[in-house]
């Protein structure tokens, strides 16, 4: 797969511009003056291997969590410690009392990188593309433990759309997802951080056909950029502690 480096540069500058762009600011300021031109600073990333695809459906290697990491987001984010955050949603979801129905929100404002709006059917449109056997997805086993996909998975061509159907995971409404499992499983939402669990665009998805991920233009994100939730990290400049 050629991936185009403006892809790489575009994902780097979008991601630490603004931490960047800070510590110019601070070394403008303490070298006397705003007039000052900062000195070049550059951020390398070098990958190990070019990923095979950046569908979160079908990915398996390092090199295109690595990306897919960076130009997407999930519905959680693990912090430093390990533990999910919400990052896509708006709060922690909403377990039933017998550990089954998880309800989850989405942040207000939400759009893809096109600027279309992100809406809880992308979620719905995603899972059920990963169990669907015809994408042979590898990780599906991941989402099989969510009512009914297991079932999927092993479906037959002619009673794919039924099982589908019967999957349990719904968009309640543009902002409200419902998983349903068919046991609790105590790191689900620990789960929903990586990128098997991330959202797709539909009608993306579907224009793209089997190039889906392919290459640099076959592929598009609704990242904490484009989100609008993007923090910078607690860094400091010139190696102060803050």
């Amino acid at each position: 797969m050629k991936l185009n480096k403006l892809l790489v540069m575009a994902t780097v500058t979008a991601m630490l511009g603004s931490v960047v762009a800070g510590c110019a600011s601070n070394n403008n300021q303490q070298a006397g003056g705003g007039d000052n031109k900062a000195p070049v600073q550059e951020l390398r990333i070098n990958l190990t291997a070019e990923p095979p695809a950046l569908d979160s459906s079908i990915a398996t290697t390092n090199p295109a969590f690595t990306i897919m990491n960076a130009i997407n987001e999930g519905l959680y984010r693990l912090d430093k410690d390990g533990k999910p955050q919400p990052a896509l949603a708006k709060d922690m979801p909403k377990i039933s009392a017998d550990g089954l129905v998880y309800t989850i929100t989405l942040r207000d404002g939400l759009t893809w990188a096109d600027g279309s709006p992100l809406k809880a059917s992308d979620f719905e449109f995603a899972y059920k593309r990963t169990l669907d056997p015809t994408t042979k997805a590898k990780y599906a086993t991941m989402l099989a433990w969510i009512k009914g996909g297991a079932a999927l998975t092993a479906a037959k061509p002619e009673e794919i759309e039924a099982k589908k159907a019967a999957v349990g995971v719904k968009a309640i409404d543009d902002k409200t997802l419902e998983i349903t499992l068919e046991r609790p499983i105590a790191f689900f939402t620990d789960q929903l951080s990586m990128p098997i669990f991330f959202p797709q665009k539909p009608d993306f998805v579907k224009a793209q056909g089997d190039k889906f991920g392919a290459d640099a233009d076959k592929v598009i994100g609704a990242g904490p950029v484009q989100a609008g939730i993007l923090e910078p990290p607690a860094a400091a400049c010139d190696g102060e502690e803050r």
